[in-house]
C-alpha cells in the first residue's frame, strides 16, 4: 500500500491521509454518539435545499469521494456506509462544498420482515460515496444538507 501511496501526486496523497483521519473520527463518533448528535457535530441539517456546486467544488468533491472510497476498504476496521458518508460530509464541510447525505431503507427487505438501510452522499446529483448500483431499491427516509463551516 505504501508503494501505491508514493506513486500518487501530493494532492492525492493529502486527500487519502485526510480520508483515513476522517474515517477514524467518524467510526468513533458512530460508536459513541446517537446519529442525531453526530449529524449535528459534522454540520448536517434537515434542510432539503442545497446550493449548486461550482465546477471547481464538484471536482474537489469527487476527489474527496474517491479518497474515502479508496482507503475505506483498506483500513483495519470496517467502515460502514454511514461511517463513509459522515467522513465525507466532514471533509466537504471543511471546504464549503454543498452536498447532501441521504438515508434509505431497502423496501424489498422491509416487505419480507427484515431491515436493511443505506446512506450515500451526493453533490449536484452525483453520488460521491455509497454503492450506487442499487439505489433505486432504497426508499429515502432522510435527506440532510451539508452546512459549510463559517470561519470567523
Amino acid at each position: 500500500m505504501l508503494r501505491e501511496l508514493r506513486a500518487r501526486s501530493a494532492p492525492e496523497r493529502r486527500a487519502l491521509v485526510e480520508a483515513v483521519l476522517s474515517l477514524a473520527v467518524a467510526t468513533i463518533a458512530v460508536r459513541v454518539f446517537p446519529f442525531r448528535r453526530t449529524a449535528r457535530l459534522v454540520g448536517l441539517t434537515e434542510d432539503a435545499t442545497v446550493p449548486r456546486a461550482t465546477a471547481r467544488q464538484l471536482a474537489r468533491a469527487e476527489r474527496i469521494g474517491w479518497a474515502v472510497r479508496t482507503v475505506a476498504d483498506r483500513l483495519p476496521w470496517t467502515s460502514t456506509c454511514v461511517v463513509r458518508a459522515l467522513a465525507t460530509v466532514a471533509l466537504l464541510r471543511l471546504r464549503g462544498i454543498p452536498a447532501q447525505m441521504h438515508l434509505g431503507v431497502d423496501t424489498d427487505v422491509v416487505h419480507k420482515g427484515g431491515f436493511a438501510a443505506h446512506s450515500w452522499i451526493s453533490c449536484d446529483g452525483r453520488v460521491l460515496v455509497g454503492d450506487q448500483s442499487h439505489l433505486d431499491r432504497y426508499a429515502v427516509i432522510g435527506t440532510y444538507t451539508v452546512q459549510s463551516v463559517r470561519w470567523k
